[in-house]
Formats: C-alpha cells, sequence, structure tokens
C-alpha cells in the first residue's frame, strides 16, 4: 500500500479544524468554490473510510485528523481504526501502527473466517480443500514501500487441521512486525507443502 507523505502540520492547519470527540474534519477556508468554510472535508469511499483532495493529491481523512490531534506526521505506519470502523474517526479509536499491527486488526476474511485459512481446489473426492499461508513484511525498498512475502504452511482436508496449522505459524513467526531477516520459514514451509502434496497424491490414487 502507497502512503503519500502529509503536508506539513502549519499547512493542515491552516486548511482544516479538526474534532476530536466527534471524528470530523472540516474545511477552515474555502477551497474551491463547490466547497464553504465549516464544511465536512472529504468523501467516503464504498468501505467507508474518508479521503480528502489538497492540491490535487488525495490523502485519507484519518491521517489528517491523526496528525491535527496529535502535532505527530504517522510516517510510514498505518492509522487503525480500533472498533473495526473505518468511518470512525474520534481520537479515542485511533491509533498509529505497523502495517503488521493493522492487519490482526482487520475483521477475518475468505469464506473460512479464520485467518491465514483459505479454500483451495477440492480433492476427487469432492470435500473441499484448505490452504494456510501467511504474508509478512520482509524489507522495504529504496522508496520506502514495504516488501511483502507470503508463505505456504501446506494444504489440508480438514478444515480444523487446517486452523491448528495457521495458530501454530503465526505462534511461531509471530503475527506483529517484521519477519527476522535472520529466520527463514521458506524452507520448512516448503517441506510442509511438499509433505502436504504427497499425502494428498495418495489420498487421490486411493480414490
Amino acid at each position: 500500500m502507497f502512503i503519500r507523505k502529509l503536508p506539513p502540520l502549519p499547512v493542515l492547519r491552516e486548511l482544516f479544524t479538526a474534532d476530536a470527540e466527534a471524528g470530523k474534519l472540516y474545511w477552515k477556508i474555502c477551497p474551491s468554490p463547490r466547497k464553504a468554510a465549516g464544511e465536512e472535508a472529504g468523501r467516503p469511499s464504498i468501505q467507508g473510510r474518508r479521503y480528502v483532495t489538497i492540491d490535487n493529491n488525495m490523502y485519507a481523512v484519518s491521517r489528517i485528523l491523526w496528525m491535527l490531534y496529535t502535532g505527530r506526521d504517522p510516517g510510514a505506519n498505518y492509522i487503525d481504526h480500533i472498533n473495526g470502523d473505518p468511518s470512525d474517526n474520534r481520537l479515542c479509536n485511533l491509533r498509529s501502527v505497523t502495517p503488521g499491527e493493522n492487519g490482526i486488526n482487520k475483521k477475518p476474511y475468505g469464506a473460512t473466517g479464520h485467518r491465514g485459512v483459505y479454500y483451495a481446489r477440492r480433492l476427487r473426492s469432492g470435500e473441499p480443500r484448505y490452504v494456510v499461508t501467511i504474508c509478512r513484511v520482509i524489507d522495504r525498498d529504496v522508496n520506502g514501500k514495504y516488501i511483502r512475502k507470503t508463505y505456504n504452511y501446506g494444504y489440508f482436508a480438514d478444515l480444523q487441521d487446517a486452523i491448528e496449522a495457521a495458530e501454530k505459524a503465526h505462534a511461531e513467526w509471530g503475527m506483529l512486525e517484521f519477519l527476522p531477516s535472520d529466520r527463514k520459514p521458506a524452507a520448512k514451509a516448503k517441506k510442509v507443502k511438499s509433505e502436504a502434496k504427497r499425502i494428498d497424491s495418495v489420498e487421490e490414487v486411493a480414490l
């Protein structure tokens, strides 16, 4: 995810006023004929996250509010909504977090409803099969963007087995921060995947 650098704090204070209790951002001066001073700034996205345009650049209202609330630029950090509602920009609901911490607070996605566990292709028997993967930030490129890598921890015919494998993977490698450079789960993940393939092959031949 690309994070655009925010304008300087004095510029934001000149353009906006912030209501910490309501979580609202208001124009202090009239930016265009279509806007009026005192009007709420920004437009909501489909997901409910509000964005505002400054000098033809789009910014998340939550990041601007955080900077106005605290006086600190979140920089490369994300602004997380503690209650999971991206439209709730009250100060008490915002916190500056790393990409890993932000991911933990996301609602489970995917049909399985379990983090790291996804549906894969079905077995020949018609039973569903599950794959366990985890994603980690391993470095940054020269532009400061995060470099992510996904590790595969195998395929499973039983959902509970897949959930336990995902929990084990998260417990071993952690769910926060960057993946330490001296730890290399890729080799282990490849081994687990190979074992899972062999198991699947035996099952499918038996069928």
